[in-house]
């Protein structure tokens, strides 16, 4: 059987698409494309192919990419197309009309909240609700959703109660986030992933600044990068306040070493701002890679991330507009290790016994299997 992906907006490379999804399906099935934005044309990464799209350059800037990616999705000639974005969507709905495919919609975000984003006042409600619409229109040829939580689970069960949808949490595999012997530094807090205001970077200043003086080695480990202006903004805090010692930026690290770095740190945060898509997206990658390493987790309390903590017991939640309160969430574990350490530990057990791949990967796995017997 062939698989082929459609992600206009991902990274092939991008850790849900190829390590998580891409490589259990490759385990099962032996031909898979996946036609993304990269800097290649084609390439074999894993037993996977990689036909490379030119990335477009602004968010508004679609039609010539998606134009691309039909035709080559079209040549690819599948049995299944999976498509990560609303407006993949729409190229596997017209490959499905021309070959009788079948179609997955894997919805990694809440897209009729998510793209109106760009828009001003009125002009975004009435975005959303086109955006609506145009899901609910798709929705009668897509065979299967897959997406990451209930809040959209059940968003896509208003628009069509008779569509069969399947939550796979952004879990890490446990055969690549390895559980090894070395024990977190004191005092490192920790943020994996994509870092910028509105993902609470402003905050997480304040709280060094606060929180030095008693804790002198205290220190923000951030796993990635920050570059652009957010990144200007950094250097010019880190000068201000004198901050060289306390933040440290990793670089982007291959997949398999996020793990290694991770483990390094004491406590992660998650220090998402009020906006509607961190509200009703989630729980992100992170959260269940700090359990993982059996970090106690800090977090901005917002559904999906509040049912996993409240339910693991493995954390704090603090509401996203209480700066102060993040500060005494912080001290609070430090000022109490043993409680820290029980956090952990619980929600370490959370992700052995149920947030993992492995269980993930049966679920995506009976999806297909569904499909084509």
């Amino acid at each position: 059987m062939k698989i082929c992906m459609l992600s206009s907006g991902h990274y092939p490379l991008e850790a849900r698409i190829f390590h998580r999804e891409a490589l259990s399906l490759r385990k099962v099935y032996q031909e898979i494309t996946i036609v993304a934005p990269y800097h290649k044309e084609d390439e074999v990464t894993a037993g996977i192919r990689i036909v490379g799209l030119k990335a477009r350059r602004r968010w508004w800037n679609r039609l010539k990419p998606l134009i691309q990616m039909y035709k080559q999705g079209l040549r690819i000639g599948a049995d299944v197309y999976h498509c990560h974005e609303a407006d993949s969507l729409l190229v596997g709905y017209l490959i499905k009309k021309r070959l009788g495919c079948k179609l997955i919609y894997d919805s990694h975000e809440l897209h009729s909240v998510q793209f109106p984003q760009h828009f001003p006042g009125l002009v975004r409600k009435l975005v959303g609700f086109l955006v609506r619409r145009y899901e609910k229109w798709l929705l009668s040829s897509v065979d299967y959703v897959i997406t990451v939580n209930q809040i959209i689970r059940s968003y896509f069960l208003l628009l069509n109660p008779f569509v069969p949808v399947e939550i796979l949490y952004n879990c890490p595999p446990l055969s690549v986030f390895e559980k090894r012997k070395q024990c977190g530094e004191r005092c490192v807090l920790c943020h994996e992933g994509l870092i910028n205001f509105d993902r609470g970077l402003q905050d997480m200043i304040q709280l060094l600044v606060a929180l030095r003086p008693r804790y002198p080695g205290i220190k923000l480990l951030i796993i990635g990068d920050v570059q652009g202006p957010v990144g200007d903004w950094l250097t010019s805090q880190i000068s201000n306040f004198h901050l060289e010692d306390h933040i440290e930026i990793t670089g982007w690290l291959p997949y398999e070493q996020v793990g290694k770095a991770i483990q390094r740190a004491q406590i992660g945060l998650i220090f998402f701002r009020p906006l509607p898509n961190n509200m009703l997206a989630g729980p992100p990658n992170k959260l269940f890679n700090y359990m993982r390493y059996a970090l106690p987790v800090v977090a901005s309390d917002f559904p999906e991330i509040r049912r996993i903590i409240q339910e693991s017991n493995c954390g704090v939640l603090v509401h996203p507009q209480d700066d102060q309160g993040f500060i005494d969430a912080i001290d609070r574990l430090l000022q109490s290790p043993e409680e820290a350490t029980q956090m952990g530990e619980r929600g370490q057990r959370a992700v052995l016994d149920t947030y993992n791949w492995e269980k993930m990967e049966q679920r995506l796995l009976g999806v297909y299997q569904k499909l084509v017997p």
